[in-house]
């Protein structure tokens, strides 16, 4: 008996499990030219170029879905997850508002709420909204890891590990384990977090951002073939994973993106800085900054870049303003501590190191800057004690 040939969705379901996303939102597209109200092909189609990182495309479809069903709140909560994918937080916080406004019990929608609010730096009313989403479903294992999340970024890194241990202890743990992994990082204690990322991974062996992740931290440890083989195995299930690119500075294969969106300029002109192509960096970085100047990020960025060309002055110009929209990001914090230390102001680069040091306790480069900090400014010996601790944190840096 000749088998059965699979239906259209059928095909493209099997083509999803292969990582074949683009041929699964093509035939999606088939349908929906047949039926453009069909709501489980939007669906699937958002989803499938939100893999491909055609995030603009998804939001396109999850507008449309939200047209079809304008009381849905779960409808609403999606799309503003797809706004946040392409910063737009204060957008994607008015979906999760409006969601709420139609379910005041929607956990999803209070969880969008305090991603957003964590993003914006409103880390109180992160934490509030992440214990409401809790809260609404208590089983919900990622209302912690929310939390976790806003209790890192404010510095509480005690606070964060308990909310991960809450996680934890609900029986699913692959993110859990993930986070415990990257606030163990930031706190320095890298063969815990090493330990960490090891049981993520194998709760998740598919998923790039912990591979990425495991793979610089066994770097940081002085394994490096080790770290090398998890960045690629990350690329080889994500080609879009851009901490591996970052981690490796290497030219990803062609990807797809819609060109008007500031952070395709800014991604791009990393992964030019980490292969060390300024020119191009700085090109990408410019065109980025005059498309959204208000993204806190990619202004440190550009900064960054100015600081490693030497050009201070223009490197704090940069990082002042990122600070002013984003006060508590530690990078741009670390970074303006070194322009200020370039710049020949030893003091107020110890200020600066420090802050980012409150937030982030085991940032050996914020360590190795202050300690620069302490021999201008005739202090010795608690320059020594300072990089005696970065060495303890990660030996394979003074190697």
């Amino acid at each position: 008996r000749a088998e059965r040939t699979p239906s259209p969705a059928e095909q493209a379901v099997q083509l999803v499990k292969e990582g074949r996303h683009e041929a699964a939102a093509g035939i999606y597209t088939a349908l929906l030219a047949k039926n453009p109200r069909h709501a489980d092909s939007l669906k699937q189609r958002a989803e499938a170029y939100r893999c491909m990182g055609r995030y603009d495309l998804a939001l396109a479809d999850r507008e449309a879905l939200t047209r079809l069903a304008p009381g849905n709140p779960e409808r609403l909560t999606s799309q503003g997850e797809i706004r946040r994918r392409l910063w737009d937080f204060r957008g994607a916080l008015e979906d999760a508002r409006r969601a709420l406004r139609l379910d005041p019990r929607c956990a999803s929608g209070w969880m969008l709420r305090s991603e957003c609010e964590r993003s914006l730096g409103l880390y109180p009313a992160a934490l509030s909204s992440a214990a409401r989403a809790s809260a609404c479903d208590p089983g919900w294992d990622w209302a912690h890891v929310v939390r976790a999340k806003a209790f890192n970024q404010q510095g509480d890194l005690e606070g964060a590990l308990e909310e991960l241990r809450a996680a934890e202890a609900l029986g699913k743990g692959g993110y859990a384990w993930a986070w415990r992994g990257v606030v163990l990082r930031k706190a320095g204690r890298l063969p815990e977090a090493l330990e960490a990322l090891r049981k993520a991974s194998a709760l998740q062996p598919t998923n790039a951002w912990v591979l990425a992740l495991r793979g610089e931290t066994r770097r940081m440890l002085g394994d490096a073939a080790g770290g090398m083989a998890d960045l690629r195995e990350a690329m080889r299930f994500d080609i879009h994973a851009s901490c591996a690119y970052d981690f490796l500075g290497a030219e990803p294969a062609p990807v797809h993106r819609d060109a008007s969106l500031a952070w395709v300029f800014a991604w791009r002109g990393g992964i030019h800085r980490g292969a060390g192509r300024l020119e191009q960096a700085g090109a990408d970085l410019n065109r980025a900054v005059a498309l959204d100047p208000k993204a806190f990020w990619i202004r440190a960025w550009r900064g960054e870049l100015r600081l490693h060309e030497e050009d201070a002055a223009g490197a704090l110009k940069d990082l002042g303003e990122a600070l002013k929209i984003h006060p508590r990001y530690p990078e741009a914090l670390l970074w303006k501590g070194q322009a200020l230390l370039k710049a020949g102001d030893a003091g107020g680069a110890r200020r600066e190191f420090s802050s980012a040091l409150a937030l982030e306790p085991g940032n050996v480069w914020a360590m190795i800057g202050q300690a620069a900090c302490l021999e201008r400014l005739g202090k010795p010996a608690m320059a020594r004690d300072v990089l005696a601790r970065a060495r303890e944190i990660a030996p394979a840096l003074f190697a």
